[in-house]
């Protein structure tokens, strides 16, 4: 394996912070993708270019859109903030896309848990101890606490 002398070194490193990605690096440079990768390894340069995949179907945009839309209430759920979305904007997309993008916001659905219902007996049982401790002063709850 050859040394890559300083001068190509700082030529690649150019290149590089002109936004290039590694194919147009070579092109540039006229070296080979295992020098031109060695160098970005050494000088810890960050990846940069297209890292494949489909395009993103939300904008930033159309991403707050939707988290402030559940946020203040206006809609309660995923599909309803899905719906918004169609109407508003205009762009068509999955439930669980909206989805994903609320739990990344830190919005997550849940099940509210259900409570019985206070019956006559607990309200008067409340009453009662209510009467019972309507005397206490705060000497008296600070040594129940």
């Amino acid at each position: 394996m050859q040394k890559i002398s300083q001068e190509r070194i700082n030529n690649i490193k150019k290149h590089f912070l002109d936004n290039l990605i590694i194919s147009g690096v070579m092109e540039a440079t006229g070296k080979i993708r295992g020098a031109v990768q060695r160098v970005t390894e050494m000088l810890k340069i960050p990846a940069t270019g297209n890292k494949g995949g489909s395009p993103k179907a939300l904008t930033e945009r159309d991403q707050k859109y939707i988290v402030q839309a559940v946020a203040i209430k206006s809609k309660e759920n995923a599909v309803e903030a899905t719906h918004g979305l169609e109407k508003g904007l205009g762009k068509s997309v999955s439930v669980y896309t909206v989805r994903r993008v609320l739990g990344r916001a830190g919005l997550v659905s849940f099940v509210k848990p259900k409570k019985p219902l206070i019956t006559i007996k607990h309200k008067k049982d409340r009453l009662q101890w209510a009467y019972n401790h309507i005397s206490w002063t705060s000497d008296d709850w600070r040594r129940v606490v």
